[in-house]
């Protein structure tokens, strides 16, 4: 349960830091706020359609989770190998593979222990702090190596995220 909370808690990662830590990236690369824009927005556009087809799939749990988050490695590589312009548009495949992983890591943690909510909820609450850790954590690496490593940073989320779904996965298998 804790490490379920605790993959839940890092899904910030891929949300609001990392609009603000791509919409930094894109700024410091001479992209107006058009771009900025439209970069939120293709990921915003990329979860909806993320979550729609996840939906459609209907695929178990922690398999969506492992798919979901070794797709987004990859997509964020991609992102951050590209050009600035031509990595906006990938801002929709991030946006569809991070999607997903918050509400079922969320879900995950629940089912560990199907008969303690409430027990749950405060492990959530208490691993949950960490958000308000984790932005200063980002402005620390970025200060520290630059805005290269704050991004490269974020990785972390769909790393504990995977960990998480492929032990889980191992526990559920007959």
């Amino acid at each position: 349960m804790w490490w379920a909370a605790l993959a839940a808690t890092v899904c910030t990662l891929f949300d609001e830091i990392w609009v603000a830590t791509t919409s930094t990236w894109l700024w410091r690369a001479g992209l107006g706020e058009e771009a900025l824009g439209l970069s939120a927005g293709a990921f915003a556009v990329g979860a909806l359609a993320g979550l729609a087809v996840v939906e459609r799939l209907q695929w178990r749990p922690e398999t969506t989770l492992l798919v979901s988050a070794c797709a987004l490695i990859p997509a964020w590589c991609l992102w951050l190998a590209l050009p600035p312009v031509a990595a906006v548009p990938v801002s929709l495949l991030i946006g569809a593979f991070a999607a997903p992983l918050w509400p079922l890591t969320t879900a995950l943690a629940y089912a560990c222990v199907p008969d303690r909510p409430g027990t749950v909820a405060a492990c959530l609450r208490v691993v949950g702090t960490l958000d308000i850790v984790l932005p200063l954590i980002i402005g620390a690496v970025a200060d520290r190596w630059g805005l290269t490593g704050a991004l490269a940073l974020l990785l972390l989320q769909p790393l504990c995220v995977a960990a998480v779904a492929a032990q889980r996965r191992c526990q559920a298998s007959p």
